[in-house]
């Protein structure tokens, strides 16, 4: 066999479009930046790919775990505890496997392929152990973890090249590959396009026939059997389209573990820009011959440089501002793709994911409106404490009945909570006084802040909000219970601070969320004619509790 055929996986992935777009601009950038490529810039394009790959495969370990941890808090009656080796999904990886958490290799199946195996010629192929520098775990828990299916590579075959990892649960399929583009450079490849899986999975199935078929008996039967087990399992899992909110949470999950590559660079070597004047360089070219003539003697030319350092807290904000930014993007990017690809689905399943696109848009223009809003307040109250008008009211309050934000937005902040595998429990009483404040700046901050705070919770909090009198005051609160055993541990907790970004930015690493600080907040409710306020417990979670001016007392009888 001195030449294998089949393509790889880059191959299979550089034909989505989402890929074709990447390299078209790729390609324009390294035209203009390197003309005359060499072996250290082919070694930073494979340093660059190999991080992301790595970032890839810790993203996808994540989304295991928390598809792991809700499962078993939804279904945990149903699944025995006398069968360890329930599988929620198979993992296909080479040449080594991708698991880094000991509890994710029992409750997955896996499959390996690798060319190590090529080197025992025709002996019969066994099963590999996980790898130990992979699975941090006691050497009693590698003695009862179930065993890897290996299947070898031929030598020469191109995918021995390539790091890859295919995932199929019952909520969605991804491909990852650390390959080439199509120009042949390093290159990480992602997808969860179910078509573009499939197609893998069609190539890795045919490399197993070609084995078969090529090997001894004892090895032909072997692979015969892997192969039959891996289509079992693969049709138990069939490649599937994920929701929306899945791609957009892995996108956050690889771009913060990158970003935190960068902080950690950043902190070592500061930023610093070394440009100097366009004018400057211009002045001295045309001062003389003799200029020119000793200019020609530098390795480059005299271009733009900044001697002034960017402050941390810019550069941070713009990356905080600019991953805001592309994450929904992206999320808004692939259902339209989704949509576009498929022409043909049927008009309610358009219809809902249209819904989906406009949801995200809403979403992400309300957040931004609220804090450029609250950035005018700000200045504004500043201008007013200057002319000694402190107490001038910055916007114009009315009587609104709070019934309507209720009606209108409850449902909302019930799905952003159930997105998380959380639960609201809204406790009203029977008629809802009306209170004096701005309608539509209240509904907005109500459901950011709400938002935020069940974003501080972990996966399967239950959140009681509660609405009573209070004076002259109308209350709203929200008290998560005590948590259960077994919530997963997947969210932000006390020990995970939230980042400031000047002076009035906070930024969540973990989960890359931007949202204003506890002290803008507060100004944002007292702008409304309310208060905020945050009561903290030891070793509990926080309690929110919000408070609306009455129109008047006799309302409350």
């Amino acid at each position: 066999m001195n030449q294998i055929l089949l393509p790889t996986l880059s191959q299979i992935l550089t034909e989505d479009e989402t890929h074709k777009l990447g390299y078209s601009y790729s390609s324009q950038f390294l035209c203009h930046s390197e003309n005359h490529p060499n072996i250290a810039s082919e070694v930073k394009r494979y340093l660059k790919a190999e991080k992301e790959w790595y970032s890839g495969v810790k993203s996808m370990n994540f989304l295991l775990e928390e598809l792991q941890s809700n499962i078993n808090i939804l279904a945990e009656n149903s699944i025995s505890s006398s069968d360890p080796l329930f599988h929620l999904g198979l993992i296909i990886s080479g040449p080594v496997p991708v698991l880094i958490h000991p509890d994710l290799a029992i409750h997955f199946a896996t499959q390996i392929f690798t060319h190590d195996l090529s080197k025992l010629g025709d002996e019969l192929v066994l099963k590999l152990h996980h790898p130990k520098a992979l699975l941090p775990a006691s050497d009693e828990f590698y003695n009862s973890m179930p065993e890897t299916e290996a299947c070898p590579l031929h030598g020469k075959d191109p995918l021995v090249k390539e790091q890859f990892c295919l995932v199929l649960t019952s909520q969605f399929s991804l491909v990852m590959v650390l390959g080439q583009d199509l120009t042949g450079s390093p290159a990480f490849l992602f997808s969860f396009d179910p078509d573009i899986v499939e197609k893998a999975l069609l190539i890795l199935c045919d490399r197993m026939e070609l084995i078969k078929a090529t090997a001894n008996r004892d090895l032909g039967m072997e692979v015969a059997r892997q192969k039959a087990k891996l289509e079992e399992s693969i049709a138990q899992f069939i490649p599937i389209e994920p929701n929306y909110k899945t791609v957009m949470q892995f996108s956050r999950l690889l771009l913060n573990n990158l970003s935190l590559e960068i902080e950690k660079k950043s902190e070592i070597e500061p930023l610093k820009n070394k440009l100097k004047t366009v004018g400057i360089a211009v002045k001295k070219a045309a001062n003389s011959d003799k200029n020119k003539s000793q200019k020609s003697y530098h390795s480059g030319p005299e271009t733009t440089i900044l001697e002034n350092p960017i402050p941390t807290a810019e550069v941070e904000l713009l990356q905080a501002i600019a991953h805001e930014v592309r994450t929904p993007l992206a999320t808004i990017r692939t259902l339209t793709r989704l949509l576009l690809k498929r022409p043909n689905l049927p008009a309610e399943v358009i219809h809902k994911r249209l819904e989906m696109i406009d949801q995200e848009c809403t979403t992400q223009i309300d957040r931004f409106n609220l804090i450029f809003r609250a950035v005018e307040l700000e200045i504004e109250q500043g201008r007013q404490n200057s002319r000694g008008n402190s107490n001038d009211q910055l916007l114009p309050l009315t009587a609104m009945s709070l019934g309507d934000v209720f009606q209108s937005s409850l449902s909302q902040w019930q799905k952003q909570a159930s997105q998380r595998n959380q639960t609201l429990e809204v406790i009203l009483p029977h008629k809802l006084p009306t209170v004096i404040s701005d309608p539509t700046m209240l509904d907005q901050v109500l459901t950011v802040v709400i938002d935020n705070f069940t974003r501080s919770l972990p996966c399967g909090s239950h959140i009681k909000v509660g609405v009573r009198l209070a004076g002259h005051q109308l209350k709203l609160q929200l008290e998560p219970q005590p948590e259960k055993e077994g919530n997963s541990p997947f969210a932000v907790s006390p020990q995970s601070p939230l980042k400031s970004i000047g002076p009035l930015l906070m930024f969540q690493p973990e989960t890359g969320s931007l949202s204003l600080n506890m002290a803008v907040t507060k100004n944002l409710f007292h702008a409304l004619g309310g208060k905020l306020v945050i009561k903290q417990r030891p070793q509990q979670r926080n309690i929110m509790t919000i408070y609306l001016p009455l129109q008047n007392t006799s309302e409350t009888e």
